[in-house]
Formats: structure tokens, C-alpha cells, sequence
């Protein structure tokens, strides 16, 4: 791995972070996108999303599985000095009890 990848959050803590998300996916079979709120499964292309933008100081901060198009995504997005979209929150139910 080069300095740069290192240097960017992307060396052994990160590696390691990544299996232990992944394990927790082969575990549950599907969890949802820490992005788009839409199911991940072992079959996707998935990155380890940094909560706090890397380029913001977040290279060690907390750290989420996502689906590689919405992590790179909301990278592009700061990039060209946009806001990348909040994350969607789950659905909620109106009513008190799931039929």
C-alpha cells in the first residue's frame, strides 16, 4: 500500500475496520447502506464510508459500509464543491404497530 493510502485513512485500521463490517454483513445475510438506506448484500461492490469526509479530517474518525456508487458518489460531489445528500433516515411508521 503507498504513503498516500495510508496517509488518507486507507492502511491496516482500515483494512481491519472493513472485515470486521464485512464479517458483520456475512453474519446478517443483508444490512442497509449507511448512504441510500437500500440493502447491501456480499454480491455488491461496497466501500467503508468514512461518516466525516476523509478531505475534512476524518481519515480515523467512525467509519460505515456503503455501496461503492454512493460513498464515491458523495467524494465526487465534494470534490466539485458540492453538498453530498444527507443521508436518508429509515422509513418510519405512522402507526404503533407493524401488521
Amino acid at each position: 500500500m503507498s504513503k498516500a493510502s495510508e496517509a488518507g485513512g486507507y492502511g491496516w485500521s482500515h483494512r481491519r475496520e472493513r472485515e470486521r463490517l464485512l464479517g458483520e454483513l456475512r453474519r446478517a445475510g443483508e444490512l442497509p447502506c449507511s448512504i441510500c438506506r437500500r440493502p447491501m448484500t456480499l454480491d455488491m461492490e461496497l466501500d467503508l464510508h468514512h461518516l466525516e469526509p476523509t478531505v475534512l479530517g476524518g481519515a480515523r474518525g467512525p467509519r460505515k459500509l456503503a455501496h461503492a456508487r454512493c460513498n464515491r458518489g458523495q467524494g465526487r460531489a465534494l470534490a466539485l464543491g458540492r453538498r453530498p445528500r444527507p443521508p436518508q433516515q429509515p422509513l418510519r411508521s405512522n402507526y404503533s404497530r407493524q401488521w
